[in-house]
């Protein structure tokens, strides 16, 4: 009798796992991200140095763009959530968004080893000081509060409808600091959800809503007059 029950659950999982297979998880993302943003009579030739952003994000990889969230069986409610990467540092395609952004508006982004690393918010004009920063106007600093794409695997006809809908979060903040005083001179964020149409979305699918929910975090920032104004 025991092994009778033994043999029925081991044959359960193995259906479960069958079922589960049908629906392929996701695979690496391509991260591409092309600047967009027009403003007028920018006019600026000010020297920019922009600091990688802080990875604010919890509990998710540095290397993760989302997060699958997935059922241990199809009959119970019991779910468990696990990362979905890129070859991509999501600093690092955030950071390099933003700075092209900044170069295609005629800003001169300074590019040099110091500003690869990233700065925390907190008492940050101290950080500043002890840094040989070279000839800068404006100093920003930003950081990742929130960007996780989110779907659901294949959780059974029962279950499947409680699963969180494919969709995308972000949540971007920036300071711009100036060079010679060190004040804070604008501070401000900008934020993003995408969701989308398809509840087993392909890969074109995902790469698109990233693409598009980071364009729209980054353009409430850059399209902002006070920190326009903050670096001319």
């Amino acid at each position: 009798m025991k092994q009778q029950k033994i043999y029925i659950i081991v044959l359960t999982l193995f259906i479960i796992g069958i079922l589960a297979g049908c629906v392929a998880g996701p695979t690496k993302v391509r991260l591409d991200y092309k600047p967009s943003i027009i403003l007028s009579d920018i006019g600026s030739n000010k020297n920019i140095g922009v600091f990688s952003f802080a990875d604010n994000r919890e509990e998710i990889d540095p290397k993760a763009y989302g997060t699958i969230v997935k059922l241990v069986t199809a009959e119970l409610p019991i779910a468990y959530k696990s990362d979905i990467k890129t070859e991509t540092v999501i600093t690092d395609y955030i950071t390099n968004a933003f700075r092209n952004e900044l170069k295609s508006l005629g800003f001169q982004i300074i590019d040099r080893d110091v500003y690869s690393r990233a700065l925390p918010f907190r008492e940050v004009v101290n950080n500043l000081k002890e840094l040989e920063l070279g000839e800068v106007d404006k100093i920003i600093i930003g950081r990742i509060r929130f960007f996780r794409w989110t779907e659901a695997g294949f959780a059974g006809a029962l279950f499947q409808g409680l699963m969180p809908k494919p969709r995308l979060n972000a949540e971007i903040q920036v300071q711009v600091i100036d060079h010679k005083s060190m004040k804070i001179l604008w501070a401000g964020s900008g934020w993003a959800l995408e969701k989308s149409t398809e509840s087993f979305p392909k890969n074109p699918e995902r790469e698109n809503k990233i693409k598009v929910g980071l364009n729209k975090a980054l353009t409430q920032i850059i399209r902002n007059d006070g920190f326009i104004g903050s670096l001319l």
